[in-house]
């Protein structure tokens, strides 16, 4: 049968205290790729919901200017709590919260969750997606269960909420509620087998962390915001173009961009052998945040920097060619202020003197 949330709540209290012993190979793989897809700026607000025993919250906590983790057990904030204390972190705020309820005032930058949105039915899955993205969040990251296996916890088995949603089931709610999918991570496949008499394998219904750009500006950090913006329109059209598994191959990416008095600049780089798909993928670029827009890729250069003197004007630095040796091979090399592009395989690769033998 379904469980309250005081059930649950009484569920995790009890667990608290042995809960980071019991960490499983998925839920580190889950955990690990749900921080790496939060990359909060620093002075970003992260909210993490469901955050137990600090995980998420903590370990982001570094590098955003605040935390707030929200949690219906108190065993479970509690030794959150402890952690926080104990790794003298002060930027960290640790209460009751819900998904749809999250008890959070003031700006939020990136919401994250892990290990938590599983315990809802699909309906109440929509709810708290709708709820997350009132917030007006920039980016969102899930990691989620989204296949049961019995055992010890099969009293608390229920088929509307441990079989869970799928992907797609996600992917509808997140983009119903005006976000965009940028990526899905798989972070395991096996076999789930319920208090049933049954035991099948769910076709690809794996953990995921799922990162999400921003819809609408707020007026805070208005440059950085708008540079997601154009990501979101490169990462769109590119999809368009290319398909899903091809844009992913290319992973584009808006290094930096600068906009005003209807003109701007961007470096945006592409994967090597992909540079063809990108430049079609920019020319396909016609709307940012719905306004008209028009893009000419002035050219394209192996290094950032190199890019930027010869196609944006920047100043040159004082510049040397010279045979280096690097990962046991001599090569060319071209040197600025101690840094070092290093020619491998037709491309570059940044290094420093150090990295030289």
């Amino acid at each position: 049968m379904k469980r309250s949330v005081e059930e649950h709540a009484e569920r995790f209290d009890a667990l608290a205290a042995d809960y980071d012993d019991e960490e499983s190979d998925e839920y580190a793989a889950c955990l690990r790729a749900t921080i790496a897809h939060a990359d909060p700026e620093r002075d970003d607000v992260v909210l993490d919901l469901g955050c137990g025993t600090g995980a998420v919250a903590l370990a982001l906590a570094d590098e955003a200017a605040r935390v707030v983790g929200r949690d219906v057990s108190e065993g479970m904030l509690a030794q959150a709590r402890e952690k926080a204390a104990n790794r003298g972190l002060s930027n960290v705020e640790l209460g009751e919260g819900r998904f749809r309820e999250p008890n959070v005032e003031g700006s939020i930058d990136v919401v994250t969750s892990n290990f938590a949105m599983h315990h809802l039915d699909d309906a109440a899955k929509r709810d708290a997606i709708d709820t997350v993205a009132d917030l007006d969040p920039s980016r969102i990251v899930l990691g989620d269960v989204m296949l049961w296996e019995g055992g010890g916890d099969a009293d608390f088995y229920d088929p509307a909420v441990d079989d869970p949603a799928t992907v797609g089931v996600l992917v509808d709610a997140f983009t119903d509620a005006g976000y965009a999918i940028t990526e899905t991570e798989f972070v395991h496949a096996r076999a789930a087998c319920s208090s049933r008499s049954d035991c099948e394998t769910p076709p690809e219904t794996p953990p995921a962390a799922v990162a999400l750009p921003p819809r609408r500006d707020r007026g805070v950090a208005g440059r950085r915001r708008r540079r997601r913006d154009f990501q979101r329109s490169v990462w769109f059209a590119a999809q368009n173009l290319l398909g899903d598994a091809a844009s992913a191959d290319a992973d584009l990416r808006v290094l930096s961009y600068e906009f005003g008095d209807g003109e701007g600049e961007a470096v945006v780089r592409a994967r090597r052998g992909y540079v063809e798909e990108a430049r079609a993928a920019l020319a396909c670029v016609d709307a940012v945040r719905d306004d008209p827009v028009g893009i000419r890729v002035r050219g394209v250069s192996g290094t950032v920097r190199a890019g930027e003197e010869r196609y944006l004007g920047r100043a040159r630095e004082n510049s040397a060619e010279e045979a280096v040796v690097f990962r046991n091979a001599t090569t060319q090399a071209v040197s600025r202020d101690g840094l070092v592009d290093v020619t491998i395989d037709g491309g570059f690769v940044g290094a420093t003197r150090s990295d030289l033998e």
